[in-house]
């Protein structure tokens, strides 16, 4: 893959986010890059990548997080064979029991 076919495949890919923490992160890591004299082509020598961990957002949408990560549902014939070769003293019952007190 040629550098010039990654920079149009890296645009193409910006182009479609939507997230404002996201852009901001590409913006903090070429602004990185560029402070320290680098050129594009030694991006991922980048040190500081602190600022991309548990990058948090100013407020929570819950209607995003649901969109984001859609609930899946329980499977009990599989949770009932996990919990079964864990071989707790209880049954399922009484653990999710146990978690209503």
């Amino acid at each position: 893959m040629t550098v010039d076919f990654r920079k149009i495949e890296i645009i193409k890919k910006i182009q479609v986010v939507e997230e404002d923490w996201i852009l901001k992160s590409i913006e903090k890591l070429l602004s990185d890059v560029f402070a320290e004299g680098k050129d594009s082509s030694n991006i991922e020598s980048t040190k500081d990548f602190s600022f991309y961990v548990g990058n948090i957002e100013e407020k929570v949408d819950l209607e995003k997080i649901k969109r984001e990560r859609p609930l899946k549902k329980l499977n009990m014939e599989k949770f009932g064979e996990m919990a079964d070769s864990l071989e707790w003293n209880q049954s399922i019952e009484e653990l999710l029991e146990d978690l209503k007190s």
